[in-house]
C-alpha cells in the first residue's frame, strides 16, 4: 500500500455502515446492555491522519505524523496501539481502532499465506469483533487490557521492591483472566455478525476454521501433549475450537455461558 494513501469519504463511510449493522436487532443477545458500548469510539488512521469517529457518525481527524507498520496495516484492536494518536485522545473513553479499509484489505491482499480478510465483509466483520472485545471487559474485565490497572498494578508492585511504604488497604486483587475466554466471546461475536450479515464471509470463516484445526490438530497430536502447553493455548485457535461447539450446542445462549450468568 504507498505511504501516502489518504483516505476517501467512502473509507469513512463503510465505518459508518459498520456501525449501523452494530446496533440492529439482530446482535441484541449479544450486546443485551448496549450502554456498556456508549462510551466507545472508533480510531481509524491512514498515513497521515486519524479519524476519531463516534458512534452517532460524526468524526473528527487529526494529523498523526506516524510511518505505519505492517502490523499497523493488518489489524483492528479494542485499544491504541500507536502511541503518538493514543496521546491526543482522552483517557475517559474506550477506543477500537484499526486502518481504513483501503490500507485494511490491500495489506491482506499483500500476505503470502492466504487471507479471508480481503473484502468489505470482512472489514466490517473485524471492527464487529472487537466490539466483542469491549463488551465483554466491561463485565468481565482482565488485567491484560485494562491499561489503568495495568500501570498501577505495576508501579504499586515497584514502590514494594522500593521499599516504600504503600496502603494496600482499599486496592483491589484481580487475577487475570485467560485471555481465550475474551478471544471466545470475540470471535462468537463476529461469526454471529456474518451469519446474520454477511453469509459469504462466514463461509470463508468456516472453511478456515476447518484449515486451522486441521494444521494444529497434527501438531497436538504429533507432539501427543498431555500436561505440557497446548496448541489451544493460543487464543485464536482456541476460539476456533470452543467458539464452534459453544454456538452449535448452546446457541444464542453461548453469550450467558461465557459471562457466567445462568441461561
Amino acid at each position: 500500500m504507498n505511504e501516502s494513501y489518504i483516505a476517501t469519504e467512502q473509507d469513512v463511510e463503510v465505518i459508518k455502515q459498520v456501525l449501523t449493522f452494530l446496533k440492529r436487532s439482530e446482535l441484541d443477545f449479544i450486546f443485551k446492555n448496549r450502554r456498556l458500548l456508549d462510551n466507545t469510539e472508533l480510531v481509524t488512521y491512514d498515513s497521515k491522519f486519524a479519524y476519531v469517529i463516534q458512534q452517532n457518525g460524526t468524526f473528527k481527524k487529526f494529523a498523526h505524523g506516524v510511518q505505519l507498520s505492517r502490523t499497523d496495516k493488518l489489524g483492528w484492536r479494542a485499544s491504541i496501539s500507536i502511541p503518538e494518536i493514543r496521546r491526543e485522545l482522552s483517557n475517559d473513553i474506550n477506543y477500537i481502532s484499526g486502518p481504513v479499509q483501503s490500507i485494511f484489505i490491500k495489506s491482506h491482499q499483500q500476505r503470502e499465506n492466504k487471507s479471508i480478510y480481503t473484502t468489505t465483509e470482512s472489514y466490517g466483520a473485524t471492527i464487529i469483533h472487537e466490539f466483542g472485545h469491549v463488551y465483554y471487559e466491561n463485565i468481565k474485565n482482565s488485567w491484560f487490557s485494562n491499561y489503568d490497572y495495568n500501570v498501577k498494578l505495576m508501579n504499586i508492585a515497584k514502590d514494594l521492591y522500593n521499599g516504600k511504604e504503600t496502603n494496600l488497604e482499599n486496592f483491589e486483587i484481580r487475577l487475570p483472566r485467560h485471555l481465550i475466554e475474551s478471544e471466545t466471546f470475540a470471535f462468537c461475536t463476529e461469526y454471529s455478525a456474518a451469519k446474520y450479515f454477511w453469509p459469504e464471509y462466514k463461509k470463508q470463516l468456516d472453511s478456515t476454521g476447518l484449515e486451522t484445526i486441521d494444521r494444529y490438530l497434527n501438531q497436538e497430536t504429533s507432539d501427543k501433549l498431555k500436561n505440557e502447553e497446548s496448541v489451544l493455548d493460543e487464543s485464536h485457535v482456541g476460539a476456533y475450537v470452543i467458539g464452534k461447539i459453544l454456538m452449535e450446542k448452546l446457541g444464542d445462549k453461548w453469550v450467558d455461558f461465557i459471562l457466567d450468568k445462568k441461561a
